[in-house]
């Protein structure tokens, strides 16, 4: 591969990314579209029994557009050429996907903020325990600061921000693995606290065995 004029990036011998593009498209577009599908059939059930929507449905809804937000951006940043090396796209284009990634990231994380609390109000609203629902709410303040945070570490990985994506300007960035891992480690302690939440009280219900495995099987699917 040759190098594009005004990219000082270097190619990756024998590295045929096309194929991948093609993949990224389906991939997403057949998840998103699922996701949807769920979150209509959700709301869809709710209805024929006759049952007022919540928070939690209305939280449902709102994540799903903002991640359509997140796909809309992504889509963005895959005509600016992701899936693509970057010695194909220039120095322009990889700045661009830069920026559109910073937004990418934010919204994202807001996504699965509205995503966890739609689930944390699902269990104040099914659960009748007193304890349990201040805990749902502990838990819910809990993932309200960790979005604010992560937003705060993504916004300013470079200050000046616009060193993210214009490496020349003077400033200084922390580390970018560094702060990918503490949104990781943060995201996955936040999503097994709040499927491990609700499995006590499942335990604590009038029911048969069976029936208490059932809904730990359940709520446990959320792990999917």
């Amino acid at each position: 591969m040759g190098e594009l004029e005004g990219s000082h990036v270097p190619g990756v011998p024998q590295y045929e990314p096309r194929e991948q593009r093609k993949w990224l498209v389906l991939v997403v577009a057949w998840m998103t579209t699922l996701a949807g599908l769920a979150v209509m059939a959700r709301l869809w059930c709710r209805r024929i029994r006759n049952q007022p929507f919540w928070w939690d449905d209305y939280l449902m809804m709102f994540s799903t557009i903002w991640n359509w937000a997140v796909v809309g951006v992504g889509f963005a940043m895959f005509i600016e050429g992701v899936g693509y090396h970057a010695d194909e796209v220039g120095e322009r284009a990889v700045a661009n996907i830069s920026m559109w990634l910073l937004v990418t990231e934010i919204i994202y994380v807001w996504n699965l903020c509205w995503t966890k609390l739609s689930l944390l109000c699902m269990y104040y609203r099914i659960f009748r325990f007193p304890l349990f629902k201040r805990q749902v709410v502990a838990v819910g303040g809990f993932v309200v600061l960790w979005a604010v945070c992560v937003s705060f570490l993504f916004t300013f990985i470079c200050v000046p921000v616009e060193k993210l994506w214009r490496p020349a300007v003077e400033g200084r960035c922390v580390s970018e693995l560094g702060v990918w891992l503490a949104n990781a480690s943060s995201t996955i302690f936040s999503d097994v606290v709040i499927l491990l939440l609700p499995i006590p009280q499942v335990w604590r219900l009038q029911l048969k065995t069976l029936e208490k495995v059932g809904l730990t099987l359940v709520f446990g699917l959320g792990f999917l």
